[in-house]
C-alpha cells in the first residue's frame, strides 16, 4: 500500500513537497484537508496558522475534516513537538508542500518516507486542487498510476487518460443516485477493468488506477470518496 500511495503523487495534479514558499500568497479563505493511506509512526502532527499550532486528526484511508487558515499562506508545513537539548519544547518541521495560488481548497496527501535521505523531511507532503471548480459534485477524478495510456468509459461520458496523468469525468447521475457501469480500456480497446460504481449528485470520488499485481492481470483500482455537505441555511432567511 505504501508503494501504491507513492504512485499517486502525480506531477500533473500534485505540487511537489520539495517546492519552497512562493512569493504569491493565497487568499485568506483557504480550506484544506489531509489523507494518509497508512498510519504514521510519529507523534501528533500539527499545522501552523499565524502564531498558533493546531493538531491534525487523521483517519487511515479517509479524508480528514476540513481545516482553514485564518491568515494567507503560500506553503503548507507540518510539525511535531520535540524537547531540545536545553529541555525546551520546540516545533520541528516534518513535511512541506506549496499551496496552489488562488486555490480555495486543497487536499494534501501524507506519506512517511521509509528510506529518507539526509536532506529530506520525514513526510512527503503533496496536494491537489480540491475546489469544486476543479473537482465538482457528481464527478469522478481518475488518476492513472500506470505507465500506459488508458480510456475510461461511462455510458454518458468517456475520456482518454494518459500515463501518469489525471482526468475529471462527470457522467449523468439520477437525482436519487444509482449504479453506473464503468469500463477501463487500453488503447487497443481491450477491457482491463469493469465494474459498476455507485454515484450520487453530491458525491465526488477519486479513482486511483494502479498496475496489475501480477503480470497479465487486471489493473487495480482504489477509491477515495467524498460527499459534499449541504450548505447550512441562513437563520435570517
Amino acid at each position: 500500500m505504501r508503494n501504491f500511495f507513492a504512485a499517486t503523487i502525480l506531477a500533473a495534479v500534485l505540487f511537489s513537497s520539495l517546492l519552497h514558499a512562493q512569493e504569491e500568497k493565497t487568499k485568506s479563505s483557504f480550506e484544506f484537508s489531509f489523507v494518509a493511506w497508512e498510519n504514521l509512526s510519529m507523534p501528533e502532527i500539527l499545522y501552523k496558522d499565524g502564531n498558533n499550532f493546531h493538531a491534525i486528526e487523521l483517519i487511515k484511508r479517509q479524508r480528514s475534516k476540513v481545516y482553514e487558515f485564518k491568515r494567507a499562506q503560500s506553503e503548507m508545513r507540518l510539525y511535531i513537538q520535540e524537547v531540545n537539548g536545553e529541555g525546551e519544547l520546540v516545533y520541528k518541521v516534518v513535511g512541506r508542500a506549496a499551496i496552489k495560488p488562488a486555490s480555495s481548497r486543497m487536499l494534501f496527501f501524507i506519506q512517511q518516507r521509509e528510506n529518507k535521505k539526509e536532506d529530506e523531511l520525514p513526510l512527503f507532503l503533496s496536494g491537489v486542487d480540491d475546489s469544486l471548480d476543479a473537482f465538482p459534485m457528481g464527478s469522478f477524478r481518475f488518476i492513472n498510476n500506470t505507465k500506459m495510456p488508458m480510456q475510461v468509459v461511462f455510458p454518458s461520458a468517456r475520456a482518454e487518460l494518459p500515463a501518469r496523468a489525471s482526468k475529471v469525468l462527470t457522467p449523468k447521475i439520477a437525482k436519487l443516485g444509482g449504479f453506473i457501469p464503468l469500463y477501463v480500456l487500453d488503447m487497443e480497446k481491450n477491457v482491463v477493468f469493469q465494474s459498476r460504481f455507485f454515484a450520487q449528485p453530491r458525491g465526488r470520488k477519486m479513482v486511483f488506477i494502479s498496475p496489475p499485481k501480477k503480470p497479465g492481470g487486471k489493473v487495480h483500482l482504489a477509491f477515495l470518496p467524498h460527499i459534499v455537505p449541504i450548505p447550512l441555511q441562513d437563520e435570517d432567511q
